[in-house]
């Protein structure tokens, strides 16, 4: 049989192809996705949070003939909770608490590719309304009760880093803009980047923000609703919560005929629910954070994992409808349609599916990719080539951006280059031309990429920062339009000297990657934040890194001392590229770091452009001076 030069053409071949690669690559979701969803099901279009569909497990699920209905994975304790609400003698406590938790409907058992699974039929809160903005609160002081695993404590504290201080934490929320008819998320890492009860605070009013007004108009039924739920946690003596979230959900369509004042509001996520002793519910234990402008948000009690809850039977749902068998390998259009019709297009799991539908046969998403193109909106992203993963293949924008930075590795090719160009070239990711990746459908856009090497590639768990730096990312003769906008996103750009762009750490203790997106790097407003943003990129959940900042001074004042120099280029937008090995595997080189300069779509010769001064120079001056303030700090 002649051999597959096209690469994998089905998921079964390519996820073969992909056994040894990363878990948190997003076209192994899409691709798991379409290989493992039950028949007649969609993943839930718009979770923000919970359980998902990645590393084989479960996620929350949809019936495409109910949407009124979600099922969740079962977990014993979220079962028992939901069948002891049932009970015909139930006391005031639990009848009281019915209207605040999604009706409950039941067990449904599935057959998946792996076996069969078991999964909660709930009430779906959001179905009834057009354009859902919603948001999942983690409320309480801690999640963990008394007695519980230490490691399951220390990862506890990292995930959920400002319980202490707010009492909730953001795990998730999109919201409705009516402007641009579409949603903006905010995942975890969002929340996780709201360190203390200010910015707590701050991202409540994002919340509300609908990017045309702040919808003040639904704060008093908010108070309304959420003063209930905190007097039901006060007044109750039956159970203790750990882990559970507030659900804030409201209509943020402008479409006339819909009720834009419809607010609902629910407890979710009972898998650390048990019974309890009166003493146990003492109202002292629950914490109470006032949110000014919104709400009062709650809220939690202490208690036990060795508690069970009496298990009456119940009956099941009705058996789903039967639909016909698909290919063994549904394909991605009967995918596709079905999302159409039933789900908000712009969920993860519309994005997975698409994905799996846009990527070109034989190449994968780049799994480390922290900032720039992502395959988002129709817009092709970074690519990785299955086979060849020391090599990335980077996008060429539409003019003038992409033949700009085309032009810029090509002139770095040239055989007479001057000593400081040279020197340049050592900064950058070496550069082997463009290819054309044909597309993945006959209909699809052909594209060129850049394909550079892979400098995070050597790395075992790498550990990866990118800052945006320079006063200025808008060149001279940039439209208005831009130069407001760049401002917006980050307005002290030009006195922090750089903006952390996202960046993903390898955490020893989980063997797992934290990540922090650009949302959290725009809410490092001032020099301390910003601070504490480098420290959160050395610290590995167990220890800082301080062993690594030498390597770091020395690399980055290398790249500060070349521009100082130069008078060659005038770059704007240009990112420094820093990773570090997170590994602690034997035979691992910790002291392993790499820095980089990306991200040339702006730049220029400096005859091109009038001299506005210092500008990436200042940049990497400021960022040196962040890491020698750390230096300088463990001792």
């Amino acid at each position: 049989m002649a051999a597959n030069i096209y690469g994998p053409r089905n998921v079964s071949e390519m996820l073969s192809q992909l056994e040894n690669g990363s878990n948190t690559n997003l076209s192994q979701e899409a691709l798991r996705l379409l290989s493992c969803i039950p028949e007649g099901y969609i993943p839930l279009p718009h979770q923000i949070a919970g359980h998902r569909h990645t590393n084989g497990k479960e996620g929350l699920l949809r019936n495409i003939h109910k949407p009124q209905i979600l099922l969740k994975p079962l977990v014993v304790k979220e079962i028992q909770f939901y069948q002891y609400l049932q009970s015909a003698d139930a006391s005031q406590d639990v009848v009281n608490i019915r209207k605040f938790v999604p009706n409950f409907h039941g067990i449904v058992q599935l057959n998946e590719s792996h076996g069969s699974a078991d999964y909660l039929a709930l009430e779906d809160c959001v179905f009834p309304f057009t354009k859902a903005s919603i948001v999942d609160l983690k409320i309480g002081k801690k999640f963990y009760d008394k007695g519980t695993d230490e490691s399951k404590v220390l990862r506890t504290r990292v995930k959920y880093t400002v319980l202490e201080a707010a009492g909730f934490q953001i795990v998730g929320m999109r919201v409705f803009q009516p402007s641009l008819n579409e949603f903006k998320f905010y995942n975890i890492k969002f929340g996780q980047g709201l360190s203390d009860y200010d910015s707590a605070n701050k991202g409540m009013l994002d919340f509300l923000d609908n990017g045309t007004e702040i919808r003040y108009d639904l704060v008093p039924s908010i108070i309304k609703k959420v003063t209930e739920i905190k007097n039901w946690f006060a007044a109750q003596t039956t159970f203790k919560l750990f882990a559970t979230s507030i659900l804030l959900i409201y209509e943020g369509s402008q479409t006339p005929g819909v009720d834009r004042s419809r607010v609902d509001i629910r407890l979710v996520d009972f898998a650390h629910t048990t019974l309890a002793t009166e003493a146990e519910c003492d109202p002292n234990s629950y914490q109470m954070a006032e949110r000014s402008n919104t709400s009062p948000l709650l809220i939690s009690s202490s208690g036990s994992d060795s508690e069970t809850f009496p298990f009456p039977e119940l009956t099941p749902l009705e058996a789903p409808p039967q639909i016909d068998p698909p290919e063994k390998n549904k394909k991605v259009q009967d995918m596709l349609s079905l999302v159409d019709q039933y789900c908000d297009t712009d969920g993860l799991s519309s994005e997975a599916i698409a994905l799996l539908g846009a990527i070109p046969d034989g190449y994968t998403p780049v799994p480390h990719q922290m900032g720039g193109h992502k395959h988002v909106n129709g817009k092709p992203g970074f690519l990785r080539k299955i086979g060849t993963p020391e090599f990335l293949y980077k996008p060429v924008q539409p003019f003038p951006k992409g033949i700009r930075e085309l032009n810029f590795y090509n002139f770095l090719q040239t055989p007479e280059l001057t000593s400081e160009v040279l020197q340049l070239k050592k900064f950058l990711p070496k550069f082997y031309g463009t290819q054309i990746i044909p597309p993945k459908t006959s209909d699809g856009v052909i594209s060129e990429y850049f394909r550079l090497e892979d400098c995070a590639h050597p790395f075992k768990k790498p550990s990866i920062l990118d800052l945006k730096i320079g006063k200025k990312v808008c060149e001279q003769g940039s439209a208005e339009n831009k130069i407001i906008r760049s401002v917006e996103k980050y307005p002290v750009q030009d006195s922090i000297g750089f903006r952390i762009v996202g960046m993903r750490v390898y955490k020893t203790l989980t063997d797992d990657y934290k990540y922090y997106n650009r949302c959290y790097g725009m809410t490092r407003l001032d020099k301390e934040s910003v601070h504490q943003g480098m420290l959160d990129f050395l610290d590995n959940g167990t220890e800082i890194r301080y062993d690594l900042v030498p390597s770091i001074i020395e690399k980055v004042t290398e790249i500060k001392n070349w521009f100082a120099a130069q008078t060659t280029f005038k770059l704007f937008a240009t990112s420094i590229l820093l990773i570090y090995e997170g590994s602690q595997t034997p035979g691992v080189d910790r002291s392993r770091v790499d820095i980089r300069l990306v991200d040339f779509a702006h730049a220029y010769f400096s005859s091109e452009v009038m001299d506005l001064g210092p500008n990436c120079e200042f940049g990497a001056k400021q960022v040196l001076e962040h890491f020698r303030i750390i230096k300088e700090s463990q001792f």
